[in-house]
């Protein structure tokens, strides 16, 4: 929404909070099967690219971004590839959502800038 002069806009952002059940790790599987299959003779760096998207963090969760980044991939003519993507997305699951507001000023270029709104300083 606007504001009637045009110069402020306020956004409302609905973030989703996403986790993974088991599918994901039939997704792990069907990629390291790619990984070997693929790196036959080379250097294991490349198997560690992929290992890095599954590990986990202190808590023992593992980073939703980088395993969502393997889709992003585009790997033509793969059907196991195409399975373990089909299984990462068969493993997302939203576990709840967050809701923001967000404040912009219009720029005399037309360009938005946040306004920060630290409540803790008013």
């Amino acid at each position: 929404r606007r504001s009637v002069c045009g110069r402020f806009m306020i956004k409302l952002i609905i973030s989703k909070h996403v986790s993974f059940g088991p599918e994901l790790e039939v997704a792990k599987t069907l990629i390291d099967s790619c990984i070997l299959r693929w790196s036959d003779g080379a250097n294991e760096n490349l198997k560690a690219l992929i290992d890095r998207a599954f590990q986990t963090d202190k808590t023992g969760q593992i980073n939703t971004g980088r395993v969502l980044e393997l889709r992003r991939i585009n790997i033509e003519n793969d059907d196991e590839w195409d399975r373990a993507m089909k299984a990462i997305a068969e493993a997302i699951r939203t576990t709840g959502t967050k809701q923001y507001i967000r404040f912009y000023q219009t720029g005399s270029d037309g360009g938005k800038t946040p306004i920060s709104l630290d409540i803790a300083n008013v």
